[in-house]
């Protein structure tokens, strides 16, 4: 009884002290805190998908010519089976044993990292950095039309299509410590994304199409091909891939004031949406016409293998077109820099 009263009596003389400690962090405290915040995400998700449109813009333009803003996106948007989760061959199904039946001391299970999401200072501006955690991207197929616009409202029904993608059965397998940041340049739109990635694919069929076909071209013995028409690459197979540095990408819309103020049929060197021409310009981008500008800083690719067979046919799927040859490539280092403006025809 004694030992109880005096655990009563320490706790009652503690209980003051504890009490006035606990008490309101003020703004100077707070600043003096060292922490971590930001979200991990562990998820294992199936998707089914249907999308009319989703559209990405650019409210202040681009450059000399392209005051205007302008949108890009995808339309008619279907995706099937798509499946996201960690990735199966580095799951542990016993001790030193994975779901491939590969035994032994490599332990990749340890290597699995969820997805995170934190925001802070990237190059003295607001960023967001998305880890993208070890994950494997399952799909049975995809499909969608990429488009332009001037206007939101102009994405759906009054948009410019730059072609179709199709994406059949495919298999991504992110590395560890794979991550994009993304911040804008202060004061303009547009979006800056860096890249630090290693992965590897497999897929069916991944190609590129044109629903409508191509105009009639008499001089060069074409006439109407109106039938849409499909290129890619089949039997895809790809390891080693890694992307590092930086992509910006804007869009817009080439404006009737700046464009009209250019003399295009001169020969005068004139700068032109970055480039220097020299020489009289027999053609030019429509005026009103959108375009998407994709800018590279040192931006660097590398493959280790890729095998795929190139084929052309009648549908996404590639099923019943035609093989012109395979490929095979092997230990590819690729650093790029400057930018490529894409527009609709």
């Amino acid at each position: 009884m004694k030992k109880v009263l005096m655990i009563l009596a320490i706790a009652a003389m503690l209980f003051p002290v504890s009490a006035m400690a606990m008490t309101p962090m003020t703004d100077g405290d707070l600043a003096d805190v060292t922490g971590q915040a930001g979200v991990s995400i562990n998820l294992h998700v199936n998707i089914d998908a249907t999308i009319d449109v989703a559209a990405w813009g650019d409210t202040d333009g681009y450059g000399l010519v392209a005051g205007d803003e302008g949108w890009v996106g995808v339309t008619s948007l279907t995706i099937t089976g798509l499946e996201i989760m960690p990735r199966q061959d580095w799951v542990q199904t016993g001790i030193g044993q994975y779901t491939n039946g590969i035994t032994g001391a490599n332990n990749k299970w340890q290597d699995l990292q969820f997805l995170t999401i934190d925001v802070g200072d990237y190059s003295g501006t607001t960023g967001v950095r998305i880890g993208l955690g070890t994950l494997e991207i399952l799909m049975d197929e995809m499909a969608f039309d990429i488009a332009l616009a001037d206007s939101a409202a102009n994405m759906d029904g009054n948009q410019e299509i730059l072609g179709s993608v199709y994406v059949d059965d495919l298999d991504i397998l992110l590395d560890k410590d794979n991550a994009v940041w993304i911040y804008p340049d202060p004061g303009e739109n547009g979006v800056n994304i860096d890249f630090d990635m290693q992965l590897g694919m497999t897929a069916e069929a991944l190609s590129f199409g044109d629903k409508d076909g191509l105009a009639a071209d008499p001089a060069h013995g074409f006439g109407y091909l109106d039938d849409a028409g499909y290129v890619g690459l089949a039997s895809l197979v790809a390891s080693g891939i890694t992307l590092d540095g930086k992509v910006r990408i804007d869009v817009a819309t080439v404006d009737t004031a700046a464009a009209t103020a250019i003399n295009f049929s001169g020969t005068v060197p004139i700068d032109y949406l970055g480039v220097i021409y020299r020489y009289k310009i027999i053609t030019q981008p429509e005026v009103g016409a959108s375009f998407v500008a994709i800018t590279l800083d040192s931006f660097q690719m590398g493959i280790a293998d890729l095998t795929a067979d190139v084929v052309l046919g009648p549908v996404g799927n590639l099923a019943t077109g035609t093989a012109l040859g395979s490929l095979y490539v092997n230990d590819v280092a690729l650093n790029m820099s400057g930018f490529v403006h894409i527009f609709a025809h």
